[in-house]
C-alpha cells in the first residue's frame, strides 16, 4: 500500500455574527507545491503573502 501524506485546507471567511461563509478547499499532497485555496478578499496579509505578492509586482516590472 503506497501511502502519500496528505491535507485537506478549508477556507471560511467568519462574519461577526457568527456566520460562516465557505470560500473554497484543497487537498494537498506532500509531492506538489503549495497554491491558495482561495483568493481572500482582502488579500491575505501574513508575511509570506506579502512578501510574495512585493516579488511578484517588482518582477513583472522587470
Amino acid at each position: 500500500m503506497n501511502s502519500q501524506s496528505r491535507m485537506t485546507l478549508h477556507v471560511y471567511r467568519i462574519a461577526a455574527d457568527g456566520a460562516r461563509t465557505d470560500l473554497g478547499r484543497s487537498t494537498l499532497h506532500v509531492d506538489e507545491p503549495y497554491t491558495s485555496p482561495a483568493d481572500t478578499d482582502p488579500p491575505c496579509r501574513c508575511p509570506r503573502c506579502v512578501r510574495e505578492r512585493e516579488q511578484g509586482e517588482s518582477g513583472e516590472a522587470a
